[in-house]
């Protein structure tokens, strides 16, 4: 099994060990403010989302009927007020009917969604890992400059910590409705199956540019609240298998949490990084 590595402060480590707790947090407490916040309605402006809905709403119904049993009533009663409509007017008006039409027209969909979806993930607690235990930048932005700890995790069997997932990077946000195509065949299922499928595009996606934090994601459903927007949930002593110490940590901090270490997993290995000599890499040299 892949292992996880956690970046933290040097006082947030010994609370961690002490505790024997990781910290999932609500995505409202997060530094990026995209994150879980990225969800788009619709792959096109509405318009022209519209416009290409026209074109290939006859052939994606036709493939409908062939792969499912039945086609709801509602969608079927669209379909039909849809192909009502192209007979009597233009595309103009079609496209007025396709974005206004109740419950499932455009913009009534983007109004559910919008508002059912953003609550649903606050309630989410989620860890952040990384794949990485290395990687510069993260030791200088969550590992306080160097002087923190990274975490290696090695998940036991159904451990919470087992459940993780990589982040997708994209610089395309996720959408409900990438194409006429998904809007379709999503509304012909069940919306907590769509809102579920779409919560796992919006918790585990995040921009390009975060990419280097190689970043491996748990999220616990209704761990949090509006009130509590943390959790902390308990960990096996013997799932964390390694501490890294930053490069600048000082002396006093490595000799406190060192014996804590090894009070917590008797069999934990540390290592000690250091500046590479001729490149700007970190090396860590096993101490314990």
């Amino acid at each position: 099994m892949i292992k996880l590595y956690k970046y933290t402060s040097f006082n947030t480590a010994i609370k961690i060990i002490k505790n024997r707790k990781f910290r999932f947090s609500s995505p409202k407490s997060f530094n990026d403010p995209f994150d879980t916040n990225n969800l788009i309605i619709y792959g096109l402006p509405v318009e022209d989302f519209a416009r290409k809905y026209i074109e290939e709403h006859p052939k994606i119904i036709e493939e409908l009927k062939h792969s499912l049993s039945s086609i709801p009533s509602d969608v079927t009663e669209f379909n039909e007020h849809i192909i009502k409509i192209s007979k009597l007017g233009g595309v103009e008006q079609l496209i007025h009917e396709i974005i206004n039409y109740k419950t499932y027209g455009l913009k009534d969909a983007e109004k559910y969604f919008k508002n059912s979806m953003k609550p649903k993930c606050n309630k989410f607690g989620i860890f952040c890992a990384s794949e990485v235990y290395n990687e510069t930048l993260m030791w200088a932005h969550y590992a306080d400059s160097h002087r923190g700890v990274v975490f290696e995790i090695l998940p036991s069997n159904n451990s919470h910590f087992s459940k993780y997932k990589p982040v997708i990077y994209s610089d395309d946000r996720p959408a409900i409705f990438k194409t006429p195509e998904i809007m379709i065949k999503r509304t012909c299922q069940s919306k907590q199956k769509t809102i579920s499928e779409v919560i796992f595009d919006v918790v585990y996606s995040k921009q390009k540019k975060w990419e280097y934090e190689k970043e491996l994601r748990i999220a616990l459903p209704n761990l949090t609240s509006e009130d509590n927007q943390h959790k902390n949930v308990k960990f096996h002593p013997n799932e964390i298998s390694a501490l890294y110490l930053g490069c600048n940590m000082g002396v006093d901090s490595r000799n406190t949490i060192i014996p804590l270490a090894k009070e917590l997993n008797s069999n934990i290995h540390i290592f000690q990084s250091t500046l590479g000599e001729s490149s700007y890499d970190l090396e860590f040299q096993q101490i314990l």
